[in-house]
C-alpha cells in the first residue's frame, strides 16, 4: 500500500489531506509533536492510520529518522506553513516527488518573490524587522497606523495582531517575544504591513512545472477580537465561503 505522510496537523482539527488519502486507498501517516498528538486524542480529531511522534517536526533529519521503517512513501505534505521547509527536505530524501532546492518558505520571502517576479498582484506595503524593533527603525517610525504585525515563520494565525497605535505595537511585540512557534522555537523576525480592509480572498491551487492550476477560491469570514489578557487585537477566522469557477472573474479582475 502506498503511504501518504503529513508533517504537522492542521490546527483547526480538520484533516482534508486525510480524506483525500483515504479516497485513494493510501495509508495515512501523521508526524507531530508528542504533546499535540495527545491533544488531538482529547479533541477526538480525525485519526490517521498511524501517528509518529517527533519532538521537532521542523527538523527534517528527525522526521527522516522516524520514517526509516515506513515503506512505499508516495507523497509528503506539510499540514501548514510552519513545516513546509521540512516536508520538502523529506520529499527530496525519499525521492518520491519533485521538490525544489530553494523556495520561499516564510511570509516575507513569499512577498519578496512576488515583487521580484513582477507579478501583477496588488500587495500592501510591508517591511521586515526584528523582535527588538531595531531593524528598519526608520520605516517603523514613519509607519502609518493601523498595521498588522505577524511573525515571518508562524502559521495558523499564531501571533497575528492588529496594531492601532504605538502603544499597541509595543504590547504586541512584547507578547511575540514570549510567545513560541509551533515546535517550541522562538520567532525569528516580524513583518509589519499595511492594514487593508475589505473582503479577504484565499486561493487554493497546485503549481506544477511553473504553471499554476487554480482549484478553488474562498471568501474568508473574519472577526477582529480584543483579548483582555494579552491586551491585543487579533483576528479569528469564522469560516470560508467557497466560490465556484463562475465567480472567479469578480475577484481576480
Amino acid at each position: 500500500m502506498e503511504a501518504f505522510v503529513q508533517i504537522g496537523a492542521t490546527r483547526d482539527s480538520s484533516a482534508p489531506y486525510l480524506a483525500a488519502a483515504r479516497k485513494r486507498g493510501m495509508c495515512a501517516i501523521l508526524v507531530e509533536t508528542p504533546d499535540y498528538l495527545e491533544y488531538r486524542k482529547a479533541l477526538d480529531a480525525p485519526r490517521f492510520d498511524r501517528a509518529i511522534a517527533v519532538q521537532k517536526p521542523e527538523a527534517a533529519d528527525a522526521v527522516i529518522g522516524a520514517l526509516e521503517e515506513v515503506s512505499n512513501i508516495r507523497i509528503v505534505l506539510p499540514g501548514f506553513e510552519r513545516y513546509v521547509e521540512s516536508s520538502f527536505a523529506v520529499s527530496r530524501f525519499f525521492e518520491h516527488q519533485a521538490a525544489p532546492d530553494t523556495l520561499p518558505t516564510n511570509k516575507y520571502q513569499q512577498r519578496r518573490s512576488l515583487l521580484n517576479a513582477e507579478v501583477d498582484v496588488a500587495q500592501p506595503s510591508f517591511f521586515l524587522t526584528d523582535l527588538e524593533l531595531n531593524q528598519n527603525a526608520g520605516e517603523l517610525a514613519a509607519v502609518k497606523m493601523p498595521v498588522v504585525v505577524k511573525p515571518v515563520d508562524g502559521g495558523g494565525g499564531l501571533g497575528v495582531y492588529l496594531v492601532k497605535n504605538t502603544d499597541d505595537l509595543e504590547i504586541a511585540v512584547q507578547n511575540l517575544r514570549s510567545l513560541r512557534n509551533y515546535g517550541g522555537a522562538k520567532f525569528s523576525k516580524l513583518i509589519v504591513e499595511e492594514c487593508v480592509t475589505g473582503a479577504e480572498i484565499s486561493l487554493q491551487g497546485i503549481a506544477r512545472n511553473g504553471a499554476a492550476d487554480l482549484l478553488s477560491l474562498c471568501e474568508k469570514q473574519i472577526d477582529v477580537q480584543y483579548d483582555a489578557a494579552s491586551q491585543t487585537w487579533g483576528f479569528r477566522e469564522l469560516g470560508h465561503v467557497i466560490r465556484n469557477e463562475e465567480h472567479f472573474d469578480k475577484y481576480l479582475s
